[in-house]
C-alpha cells in the first residue's frame, strides 16, 4: 500500500461538496450583487422622486387633471433632464418639464397630464423620464384614478321627445306614383 490515503465517495462526502458547490456559487453572486447595488448608490447621476406614483382619486371621463411631480437630484454632480415621454401618448400627455441644469441636492419639475377620454374603471399610466449623460438613466413616474362615465343627462319634464321634430329634419324621400319612370 502507498503513502496515499484513499479518497471513498460516500453519500456524506457527495452531500460536502456540494454544499461547499452552493455556497462558493451564493458568495459570488452575493459579492456580484452586492457591487451592482453600491455602484447604483454611489452613481454621480440620480434623480429621485418621493412619490413616483400619484393617485388622482375619482375623475369623470372626459377631464384631464394635471400633476406635477418633484425630483430631487442625489447625485453628485449636475444633471438634466434629457426627455420626458409618454408611455401611451393617447393616455398621458406631457405638459412641461424642466429642461435646465440640475445641481446636486436640487430640484427639477415634471408636469404630467392624464387624458381620460375613452377609459373607465381603475387605470394605471406611466411617463419614462430620461437624465445624464446621453439618456441613459430613467424613472418611471405613474398616473392612477378611477374613471367615471357620467350619468347621461334627462331631459326636462314637458319636453317633447316623440320625434315628431325629428322627422322634419330627415330628407323626403319620393315616393313613386303609378305610371311614372325614372
Amino acid at each position: 500500500m502507498t503513502d496515499r490515503a484513499k479518497f471513498r465517495v460516500t453519500p456524506t462526502s457527495v452531500l460536502a461538496a456540494a454544499a461547499f458547490c452552493f455556497f462558493l456559487f451564493a458568495a459570488g453572486r452575493a459579492v456580484v450583487n452586492g457591487v451592482v447595488w453600491l455602484s447604483d448608490k454611489l452613481s454621480p447621476e440620480q434623480l429621485v422622486c418621493a412619490e413616483e406614483t400619484r393617485d388622482l382619486g375619482t375623475v369623470r371621463r372626459g377631464e384631464r387633471p394635471q400633476v406635477e411631480f418633484v425630483l430631487k437630484n442625489l447625485g453628485r454632480v449636475p444633471t438634466r433632464i434629457g426627455k420626458a415621454l409618454p408611455g401611451c401618448s393617447s393616455c398621458v400627455q406631457v405638459v412641461d418639464y424642466t429642461q435646465d441644469e440640475i445641481q446636486p441636492g436640487g430640484s427639477a419639475a415634471v408636469k404630467l397630464a392624464l387624458l381620460t377620454e375613452g377609459m373607465e374603471g381603475a387605470v394605471k399610466k406611466a411617463a419614462v423620464v430620461k437624465y445624464g449623460r446621453n439618456d441613459g438613466k430613467y424613472i418611471l413616474l405613474y398616473l392612477k384614478a378611477n374613471v367615471v362615465v357620467p350619468a347621461a343627462k334627462t331631459e326636462p319634464a314637458g319636453s317633447d321627445s316623440s320625434g315628431e321634430n325629428e322627422q322634419e329634419t330627415q330628407p323626403k324621400i319620393p315616393e313613386e306614383t303609378p305610371g311614372s319612370q325614372n
